[in-house]
């Protein structure tokens, strides 16, 4: 076995012409092989910016597309809720307006059954006036039957009529 040092301490002319190779062949991979792969990776540095891009661009229209959604979903939401509020307002305009009519009904009804009354009164009244009439016809032709003395038919006369009076106020 060699000792290290003396492999390192051996610059010949094959490490040089090793190195010139190695140098050769760098030239040429910069020259020939560097440019058509700096294209490459120059290209696809290119298409990476546009895709970052066209993403930006993208999010953008997606938050301004959210934030549109948003403002449509508010205004619907105020929308409904001023629906449901007309709603409401509907609703106890319509119960007040029922409310009214029951009342204004039950005030028709009140005012003719009193109408009702009044003509039944009046009508029972004439009924008993007619028989009142009679009675007193009856007790007349009954006095004049009796032919009672003048006093005696003049008292019977005036119970008769005070019975009919009496009566007729009722």
């Amino acid at each position: 076995m060699r000792p290290l040092l003396a492999a390192t301490s051996n610059f010949g002319l094959p490490y040089v012409l090793e190195w010139v190779g190695v140098v050769l062949i760098g030239a040429v991979i910069w020259r020939k092989l560097w440019p058509p792969v700096q294209r490459l990776m120059n290209g696809q540095a290119e298409r990476i910016r546009d895709s970052l891009e066209a993403g930006k661009r993208a999010r953008l229209a997606g938050e301004q597309a959210l934030e549109q959604a948003r403002q449509r979903a508010a205004r619907a939401h105020e929308d409904a809720e001023n629906m449901v509020r007309q709603a409401r307002h509907t609703a106890e305009q319509l119960e007040q307006e029922s409310g009214r009519r029951a009342e204004e009904d039950a005030q028709r009804i009140v005012a003719r059954a009193e109408v009702e009354i009044g003509l039944e009164r009046a009508r029972t009244r004439s009924e008993i006036a007619a028989e009142v009439s009679d009675v007193v016809l009856r007790a007349a032709d009954e006095v004049v039957r009796r032919e009672l003395d003048e006093p005696t038919q003049r008292r019977l006369l005036d119970e008769a009529v005070q019975a009919a009076e009496a009566e007729a106020a009722v």
